[in-house]
């Protein structure tokens, strides 16, 4: 039987339940806006679509589905309602649901509302933004169906001021559930503040995040709170979920799953597992929906189809990234910084060196005792190498492979990941020159294999406002392994306070 029970909002495709799940956890409902992100939620949580890589089959089943059920689902063989793909405010309007759901006595809400711009003056103006009044839903749910605990998360940046003197948001949004709008019998929550980083949960990804945990005020007595932001891997409290001392790396996160190329190397061919991946395989227990008994490949794990010179530019970052140079990297070959590297080649370095401007410290690299060779594959006309033995070679090639894009890295097998965003073109495979495929964005962020995501792939221009494909959804998500840290703590808590 489950310990605790819990209710995500903005729930998206469902990391922080498949991890809430993991800690012992029973959802009684999730609250998703987007129909895309809902849709996958459905597949892995209620329901298993039939077989279909097409996405508009998918589509179909799905609107045939919210037409039926008018945006209220429940689960396979179930009677209940637990998934709502609608706005929040939209559900707040339903108060027979409100108070069913208070009286089910739900352990804790969890969510990540919009807040970077969140403040009390703006909310007590009248002039608060739309996008940031969902910390306001946020906290109206909370009030309409008081919970126990409240669990927020969100992204490093909302600990930023953005009035000179004043809060920032984050501190509006602790006074905010500290001190309530004054109303009689509302119920208040004290909150610690955390800034928790995944990889020291497991995750093979250097990912911050803000975490508020609350205990509501009645309940919250014997339980200690500091008054700053506590730090995992660092600060030891009783709100702190437990680190892990295992850390991954990105070759571990992606072990086992077909590279493009079809070249693996005898130790790969040997290992298909290891403790990460049996990590992830224990979020989603048996009782849990299985993979479509169809699918004969893994999940997800489709190549993007780039241009034979999109390829060989990939495949120039992976040579400068073998480099291990520091000041060497992919940011040379954005249009802009190659202009500037230029414009310094021929002048003094500030100390008189002129030997130390970046294209004479790369020609010694290349020429000098310990020189390095650097081949860059040509995918034009067939795959054929292209030896670059000089610096102006070089120079040569990286002209012609110029880019208008900075963000652009490749991922280095030894280290964890950054952190993971929504732009599939933002990292580049550290074996493959290709873009990463929803599957190994899915790896690093700690979702099993069985987790599948449905729906479109991506999306561009004016459709990225309204839409969530797979890859938004992944990025955008609670890495499950975090999720689970965070309910084991809940968990513990809630025993304290007599659950």
């Amino acid at each position: 039987m489950s310990s605790f029970t819990f209710i995500d909002l903005f729930a998206g495709c469902g990391g922080f339940s498949l991890g809430l799940r993991a800690a012992g956890g029973k959802d009684l409902l999730a609250v998703e806006k987007s129909p895309m992100a809902a849709m996958t939620y459905y597949h892995n949580f209620l329901k298993r679509f039939e077989c279909h890589e097409n996405p508009r089959i998918l589509k179909s089943h799905w609107n045939d589905l919210l037409h039926q059920s008018n945006k209220r689902l429940k689960a396979q063989s179930s009677s209940e309602v637990r998934l709502i793909v609608d706005d929040i405010w939209k559900v707040l309007e339903d108060k027979d649901l409100l108070k069913t759901i208070k009286d089910q006595q739900p352990d804790v809400v969890v969510g990540g509302p919009p807040c970077q711009g969140f403040s009390l003056a703006g909310l007590r103006k009248g002039k608060e933004d739309q996008r940031n009044q969902l910390v306001h839903a946020f906290r109206k749910f909370i009030v309409a169906t008081e919970p126990k605990m409240i669990v927020m998360e969100n992204v490093q940046g909302i600990r930023l001021r953005f009035d000179e003197g004043g809060n920032s948001p984050i501190e509006e949004v602790i006074k905010f559930f500290e001190d309530g709008e004054g109303k009689k019998g509302e119920p208040i929550y004290k909150v610690q503040r955390l800034e928790l980083n995944a990889k020291h949960y497991g995750v093979p990804q250097n990912r911050p995040r803000v975490v508020l945990i609350g205990v509501r005020q009645d309940l919250a007595e014997d339980i200690e709170f500091l008054p700053r932001f506590l730090f995992s891997g660092t600060d030891s409290a009783e709100l702190m979920p437990e680190i892990k001392e295992e850390t991954y790396t990105v070759e571990e996160a992606l072990l086992g799953l077909p590279l493009e190329s079809g070249v693996e190397g005898a130790e790969t061919k040997r290992k298909r597992t290891n403790q990460y991946i049996r990590s992830l395989a224990g979020l989603q227990g048996d009782d849990d929906l299985t993979p479509c008994p169809k699918r004969e490949k893994i999940a997800n794990h489709t190549f993007r189809d780039h241009h034979p010179h999109t390829r060989k530019r990939f495949g120039l970052y992976q040579q400068l990234a073998k480099l291990e140079s520091d000041w060497i990297n992919e940011e040379w070959l954005n249009s802009k910084v190659f202009e500037q590297l230029q414009e310094e080649k021929n002048a003094p370095h500030p100390f008189g060196n002129k030997d130390s401007n970046p294209f004479e410290m790369l020609r010694k690299m290349l020429t000098g005792p310990t020189k390095r060779l650097v081949t860059v594959k040509i995918f034009e006309g067939g795959e054929k190498e292209q030896k670059i033995k000089t610096a102006d070679e070089l120079e040569v090639v990286m002209k012609e492979l110029l880019t208008s894009k900075q963000t652009q890295r490749v991922l280095k097998s030894g280290q964890e990941a950054p952190t993971m965003l929504t732009i599939p073109d933002d990292y580049v495979h550290p074996e493959d020159p290709r873009t990463l495929t929803v599957r190994e964005i899915a790896r690093l962020q700690s979702f099993p294999d069985k987790f599948e995501f449905v729906g479109k792939e991506t999306t561009g221009g004016d459709n990225r406002k309204s839409e969530v494909p797979q890859y938004t959804q992944v990025g955008n998500a609670v890495p499950p392994l975090l999720a689970k840290a965070i309910g084991l703590k809940v968990k513990q808590i809630l025993k304290r306070l007599g659950k």
